[in-house]
């Protein structure tokens, strides 16, 4: 998966869980909502960051043939 695509995953997530807010949350649902968008982040950012590894381990191997 592309980082674009992996991000767009991650947006479409943030879309879900706002819309499942009530019309006016309250400070503990928000605040549960900036955790989860955090996670996210973090989730995306260690899926790229680990595929880049994985990609520039391949690109090693296949130079040192």
């Amino acid at each position: 998966m592309s980082p674009t695509e992996i991000k767009s995953l991650a947006y479409d997530r943030i879309q879900v869980l706002v819309s499942e807010l009530p019309e006016f949350p309250n400070q503990d649902e928000l605040r549960g909502l900036i955790d989860a968008i955090m996670g996210l982040d973090y989730e995306v950012s260690e899926t790229i960051s680990g595929q880049e590894r994985h990609h520039q381990a391949y690109q090693r191997r296949l130079e040192e043939e």
